[in-house]
């Protein structure tokens, strides 16, 4: 019997975890990304207009107090928001009923969230600079959001979160690898987008904007642009990060309740169930036609029905309509096959080959040309332009050259763990 993939000591692999997390956003429902959008959105408009207000405003010294009171209270709202959603979320897992928001759920929620969330932005740093717990901080606060749904208190929300963070620690680890490896291709992606796009719609057009008269690489460099792509990022990743972490709950939960098998035995009975209706509905036709216009049973000998027709007369009528003009355009060309004749082969070879022989020299006639007009064109111009040079050219490839360097190490270290995966 194979053995089961989420018993305690193994755990699922770490990117099977991640692309099931996939197909589970996929699947969600509408007021999961509802909920969660409602909370995010908002928080991070307020966050990017508090990073350039901070940064450049002229009177940040006087806004800071209530603009950081305002942050607050939409952290709060965003946490809030999205315990919400994915109370839902891992109501559809399970396949249970969507819970019921009562006033006393919600402010168990709101309280809940308000208590353990905000500690997250002290020990998670602090937790990252140790290195060796910050699997286990990071999923104690992913558990707190799914687990502080308003059912329960603090106190045992809290519990039970931790409990959850120190399952399967080798996933742990690599479901946050996995999950930093997206979020730099999605970073880089989106970088990418934001740098061409003022230039695109330059040229489909013709608007001159401020961001296409700006060289790339002083506003790339522009905290306000990096913050703006984080932004973004988070907004595509996380919704997968929660994703992840809710079904980490649900299997973890399911060593003690065995839910995760019910649901498997529910979905195959189900699957079954309408498959023999289908096998029914599909059969049930045509077994009352046959017995209702059931046909007399025709003579063992003698000569065929006059309305039937013999397949070899059948094909032939085919193969004759095909061949007249009207139909024959329709027909791929047939090639013709090689000659028997030994000396005609021969012909025909030596032709095809010098036909081959004259186009090759053709092509390498043009690379000359284009090889020569490349140097005069290079020759012209000067070469610090051709190179691209200065300081911020060259800071620009070096900052690209380490998230390459990043990248490749990332996949390295996955590869050499691929047995853990």
């Amino acid at each position: 019997m194979k053995k089961r993939k989420t018993d305690a000591g193994e755990g699922k692999g770490a990117l099977e975890l991640v692309e099931e997390a996939v197909q589970l956003l996929r699947r969600a429902p509408i007021p999961v990304h509802l909920f969660y959008y409602i909370g995010s959105v908002p928080f991070v408009l307020a966050l990017l207009y508090f990073w350039s207000d901070m940064s450049r405003g002229a009177f940040a010294y006087d806004r800071i107090v209530g603009s950081s009171l305002e942050l607050a209270f939409l952290f709060l709202w965003m946490k809030s928001w999205q315990a919400a959603g994915l109370a839902i979320l891992r109501a559809h897992v399970s396949a249970s009923p969507p819970p019921h928001w009562t006033p006393g759920r919600i402010w168990r929620l709101v309280v809940t969230q308000a208590a353990l969330q905000p500690t997250a932005l002290f020990v998670r740093p602090i937790a990252l600079l140790i290195t060796i717990p910050y699997p286990q901080v990071r999923a104690y606060y992913e558990n707190a959001m799914i687990l502080g749904d308003g059912s329960e208190g603090v106190g045992a929300v809290s519990r039970k979160a931790w409990r959850q963070a120190m399952l399967w620690k080798k996933q742990s680890i690599f479901v946050l690898l996995w999950l930093l490896l997206f979020g730099v291709m999605v970073s880089t992606n989106l970088a990418i987008i934001m740098e061409f796009l003022p230039e695109t719609l330059r040229m489909f057009t013709g608007v001159e904007s401020r961001f296409s008269q700006i060289d790339t690489t002083d506003w790339m460099l522009n905290t306000t642009f990096m913050a703006v792509v984080a932004a973004f990022a988070y907004l595509c990743v996380n919704p997968v990060t929660k994703a992840t972490y809710v079904l980490r709950c649900f299997y973890g939960e399911s060593l003690h309740t065995g839910e995760d098998l019910m649901l498997g035995m529910r979905r195959a009975i189900r699957a079954a169930a309408v498959a023999a209706a289908a096998l029914l509905l599909a059969f049930a036709p045509a077994a009352h036609g046959a017995d209702s216009n059931a046909p007399a049973p025709a003579p063992a000998s003698g000569p065929a029905p006059a309305g039937r027709v013999k397949p070899g007369d059948l094909d032939n009528t085919i193969s004759r309509v095909l061949k007249r003009d009207i139909y024959s355009w329709r027909l791929p060309r047939q090639q013709p096959g090689k000659s028997s004749n030994p000396f005609a082969q021969f012909l025909d070879d030596t032709v095809q080959k010098i036909r081959d022989g004259y186009h090759s020299f053709q092509r390498w006639l043009d690379s000359l040309h284009r090889a020569r007009r490349d140097y005069d064109d290079m020759s012209h111009a000067k070469r610090d332009e051709s190179v691209g040079g200065g300081f911020a050219g060259f800071l620009n490839f070096a900052l690209w050259a380490i998230c390459g360097i990043v990248v490749l190490l990332l996949v390295w270290l996955l590869w050499q763990n691929r047995s853990a995966l």
